[in-house]
């Protein structure tokens, strides 16, 4: 399936990104993003992970999230009804860390 992604970040108040964005096969963490790009596959990942407004390191715990769906979608599609069960492994990996 060919598809056209369009990805936009920018940076709010905060003097940090503490955003991070899975589009694809691309994660970003950017003050600032547009961008097109057009895709041939059979399924696509799509993220947007909150930085918790502030908080000690919510620029990481974002980016760890990313990091972690990006890995689970380069092993393949997963079913959408196990998507609370991924996010629970990924949690429990956080907590790990």
């Amino acid at each position: 399936m060919k598809c056209t992604v369009f990805s936009a970040m920018l940076r709010g108040p905060r003097n940090r990104q503490e955003d991070c964005l899975l589009s694809g096969t691309d994660l970003f963490q950017k003050d600032t993003l547009k961008q097109t790009k057009t895709l041939d596959t059979d399924f696509l990942a799509a993220s947007v992970c909150d930085g918790l407004g502030g908080h000690d390191n919510g620029e990481s715990a974002s980016r760890f999230v990313c990091e972690q769906l990006q890995a689970r979608f380069r092993e393949g599609p997963f079913d959408p009804q196990n998507i609370r069960t991924v996010l629970a492994e990924i949690q429990a990996a956080a907590q790990g860390r």
